[in-house]
């Protein structure tokens, strides 16, 4: 596989607005992998509720955030994810490199919104760690409408009332922004929409 391309206008777009979105920065091929195995993990059942809060405080708030997740496992990675592994290797140290953000491990996940769900407005960090360094979204869904809704909604990195961007969850769309400054939501979902999501981590102090 190819090492990718790293997108010169990615370093400036994170420095002035905190955020990032592309079409062609993941391959088409891995996105149809990564589709792949979803829908597999689908067929089987096996994606489950999704939580909110950290610990003890954990617990399903489906009125708050309506998918259901699978994570991601590198060191028990399935065939059709060896690709987009190799890929996010060489792009983390793309970032490291352009960015100096010292991104070591990822912590991502499978998801899924039925209709009718969504995810209100938050940020990606916890008060008590800042290892979340940049939140990614990888769109897994085929012919998109815009009548589907289910966009994500940005706010801006200095303004958070501001929208800076709503991006639909097209196939292959990639949504990368700084997890500790940059709110965002999911827009209520018509259609079912999937997609690999998570975070870029940097160690623990």
């Amino acid at each position: 596989m190819n090492a990718p391309l790293f997108p010169t206008d990615l370093v400036e777009s994170l420095k002035t607005k905190g955020w990032y979105a592309s079409s062609d920065l993941v391959p088409q091929t891995i996105a149809h992998q990564l589709r792949e195995q979803l829908l597999i993990h689908k067929n089987q059942q096996t994606l489950k509720p999704a939580q909110i809060g950290q610990g003890e405080n954990k617990k399903a708030r489906p009125d708050i955030r309506g998918d259901s997740i699978l994570w991601l496992e590198p060191e028990k990675k399935q065939v059709l994810e060896d690709d987009f592994f190799k890929w996010l290797t060489e792009f983390k140290h793309l970032l490291n490199q352009h960015l100096l953000m010292n991104l070591t491990s990822e912590e991502l996940h499978y998801a899924l919104y039925p209709p009718g769900a969504g995810y209100q407005k938050h940020r990606d960090c916890f008060a008590t760690s800042d290892q979340r360094a940049l939140s990614f979204v990888l769109y897994l869904n085929n012919d998109w409408n815009s009548e589907d809704m289910g966009q994500i909604v940005l706010y801006n990195e200095v303004n958070p009332e501001v929208v800076d961007a709503q991006i639909s969850p097209t196939f292959a769309q990639c949504v990368i922004f700084l997890s500790a400054s940059i709110f965002h939501e999911v827009i209520f979902t018509k259609a079912e929409r999937i997609s690999v999501t998570g975070w870029l981590k940097k160690p623990l102090p």
